[in-house]
């Protein structure tokens, strides 16, 4: 195994297990840092890429190498699959209600294809054969579980949010999954995932069902984490939390894009696009209410991370 993919976590403290309970004791919560990029294998053996905390960000993000490619494939469009886990307000997939953090997730993946932020990406491509990210990002389907407020009953070994994945893929088809498909798995703030918010805020990765390379995402709800998965405590919208839970599904919806298996783009250190750029924000605006934005879309303000653009020379991180 190369040292790109080195296991970021010891076996006896996985990142990703899950929690009962916010009530732990320090040695179930503790997490060593992942290493290599920020890579990581979960409980099943399945590899993934971290968002680190604001505190744990890498110095070595936009001031190392360029990025380059390294044969893998990338994904030409996204349709995004959300579960939403935990305890949320009434039913999320059917949340119109202004300022909800449903409805803010889910418009935001519905429009932001089309924004300038996510043209950055369009030129990534791959090779044998030729295919590009396309501004294409829609919503495929939602599904609320509710199983319980944590995610008690899925231990170290099952590998959490990805395992919550796979067991929640029927109620999206009754076939294979979707091979443009990004299943999120979005958890409400009462939900314990061990390192999340002391070591990371999200993460996206991959597994293999029915045949199919499964692309997943991770990114829970930090209102208890604000100081660390959020770069402001006002925001646009008036819902700090799922405001800063915005720019961390950019971040993933990017790599995973990008670099879906871990294997396309990436630079020496093993850091993918938004990687690169994480927790940078570029020029901002101020909104009525004080707090910071950087782009509109649909006429909605957000703040969101930068992306790091092929087209600049050198490469750079950019908003559009």
């Amino acid at each position: 195994m190369s040292n790109r993919f080195r296991l970021a976590i010891a076996a006896a403290a996985i990142l990703v297990a899950a929690l009962p309970t916010a009530q732990s004791s320090a040695a179930d919560t503790a997490a060593p840092a992942a290493q290599s990029g920020n890579r990581f294998i979960d409980g099943q053996g399945n590899p993934g890429v971290l968002l680190p905390t604001r505190a744990a960000r890498s110095s070595a993000g936009a001031a190392g190498s360029p990025i380059i490619y390294h044969g893998g494939p990338i994904m030409p469009s996204v349709r995004s699959y959300i579960i939403w886990y935990g305890n949320w307000a009434g039913d999320p997939c059917t949340d119109t209600t202004t300022g909800s953090t449903p409805n803010i997730l889910t418009t935001m993946l519905a429009a932001i294809g089309g924004s300038a932020w996510y043209g950055i990406n369009t030129h990534y491509t791959q090779q044998n054969p030729f295919k590009q990210v396309l501004a294409q990002v829609s919503v495929g389907g939602c599904y609320y579980d509710t199983r319980t407020a944590s995610l008690a009953g899925i231990n170290a070994r099952s590998g959490a949010p990805s395992n919550v994945v796979q067991q929640d893929l029927q109620h999206f088809s009754v076939g294979p999954p979707d091979a443009s498909g990004l299943y999120y798995v979005f958890t409400s703030a009462d939900v314990a995932v061990k390192g999340f918010g002391t070591n990371y805020c999200g993460y996206h990765g991959y597994f293999t069902s029915g045949g199919v390379v499964t692309k997943y995402s991770f990114v829970g709800d930090p209102s208890n984490y604000m100081s660390a998965c959020a770069e402001q405590t006002t925001s646009p919208s008036g819902n700090a939390a799922a405001d800063a839970m915005v720019s961390v599904i950019a971040h993933e919806l990017v790599e995973s894009a990008s670099d879906p298996q871990l294997n396309a783009w990436y630079d020496k250190r093993g850091y993918e696009n938004a990687d690169k750029c994480a927790w940078t924000f570029g020029a901002t605006s101020q909104a009525g209410n004080g707090s910071l934005y950087n782009m509109t879309i649909n006429t909605v303000p957000y703040l969101i991370q930068q992306n790091w653009s092929l087209e600049t020379s050198p490469q750079s991180c950019q908003l559009s």
